[in-house]
């Protein structure tokens, strides 16, 4: 639950407004600034606080993603994404999970 809020508020919207846009509209590096509408950082109800979260986009449809936390603990996770409109699907194959942007 805690990765797919944080993946929730990686706000891609600048980059997905156009439903028509090609994958290569997205390919960069993006912050995540908030989850669930809260700025960074952000503490989830199991106490755990994120602090910054980083993900890398590539044009080949793959992804990597850093999260650093106030404990001192960082996640690292790659996988890769799907368009769907407005809607990324992005699987993670380091965790098996897949979650959803926009």
């Amino acid at each position: 639950m805690r990765r797919l809020a944080a993946a929730l508020c990686l706000l891609l919207a600048g980059c997905l407004t156009d439903t028509t846009a090609p994958a290569s509209a997205l390919p960069g590096t993006w912050a995540s600034t908030s989850v669930n509408a809260q700025p960074l950082p952000f503490t989830y109800p199991n106490g755990t606080t994120l602090l910054d979260k980083q993900v890398v986009i590539t044009t080949n449809r793959a992804y990597s993603s850093t999260e650093h936390y106030a404990d001192g603990r960082t996640h690292f996770e790659e996988g890769g994404y799907t368009l769907y409109g407005r809607i990324a699907v992005f699987t993670d194959v380091t965790d098996g999970i897949q979650y959803e942007a926009q």
